[in-house]
């Protein structure tokens, strides 16, 4: 099956579930031959002893130990998440985006919303790049009500769509700063659509520099997430969740 989706040309992504394998060799030869071409996103069950035991009652075969398939994951470059969530989460930003370099940037209008998504970043892996002398200076010019230029860039909670370009727009245009994370906490004056169509218009210009959402709001921001989908920009209802999808892009 994996042979069969390498070659496919309507599959950008394969996503794994995996309880165990009768012959390892194999699986190990073709998940590195197949993720080189198109990623493999896994998610492994049977990692506990209790849980090797209810794979072996429902489907008559052993899991094998955990640490030998990590192993091999790492080794074959395969991405492994820990929930159904994470596994449509990660695919969906891998089959929008290309693969970065790390070092990213973080454009938010709620502070905390930030703060956890800074959090997450140390958690991961994700590098935040410090802002160079000369995109602090045109931010100083731009974004004169925001007295603090950093990244996190948090351009305050009553950010208007104008402000949202700038800051996004200053942060790509940073050259050792690879992809950005969105955020948007609705406020009373929050546009979501309009940043929504702002974000798109940003991407199309940087289509080298991934953007990923977190647009947090449910209903509020239905409109908005579907256009930011629509244009192959994922959003998630979560900083953990981005971050984590981001990661994902990270070589």
């Amino acid at each position: 099956m994996l042979s069969y989706l390498k070659k496919d040309k309507d599959t950008d992504v394969i996503l794994l579930y995996l309880e165990g394998v009768k012959n390892g060799k194999e699986f190990f030869e073709t998940i590195k031959e197949v993720n080189k071409e198109k990623p493999i996103v896994v998610l492994k069950s049977g990692k506990s002893k209790l849980s090797e035991k209810a794979i072996a009652t429902h489907t008559g075969s052993l899991a094998g130990g955990y640490d030998v398939y990590k192993a091999i994951f790492k080794q074959t470059g395969l991405i492994e998440v820990d929930t159904i969530e994470e596994l449509l989460d990660v695919s969906k930003a891998l089959s929008f985006h290309k693969k970065i370099r790390n070092g990213i940037g973080i454009v938010t209008n709620g502070g905390g919303l930030g703060v956890l998504a800074v959090d997450y970043c140390e958690k991961l892996g994700v590098e935040i790049k410090e802002l160079n002398k000369e995109t602090i200076e045109k931010l100083d010019k731009e974004l004169e009500k925001v007295l603090i230029k950093r990244n996190p860039l948090d351009i305050l909670g009553d950010a208007s769509p104008e402000r949202y370009e700038i800051g996004i727009r200053n942060l790509l245009e940073e050259k050792d700063i690879n992809g950005v994370v969105v955020i948007q906490a609705m406020q009373i004056m929050t546009d979501a659509e309009k940043n929504a169509k702002i974000i798109v218009e940003l991407q199309n210009k940087f289509p080298l520099k991934p953007i990923i959402c977190c647009f947090v709001g449910n209903v509020l921001i239905k409109k908005a997430s579907n256009y930011l989908e629509e244009n192959k920009i994922p959003n998630y209802s979560d900083p953990k969740r981005a971050i984590r999808a981001m990661k994902s892009l990270i070589t």
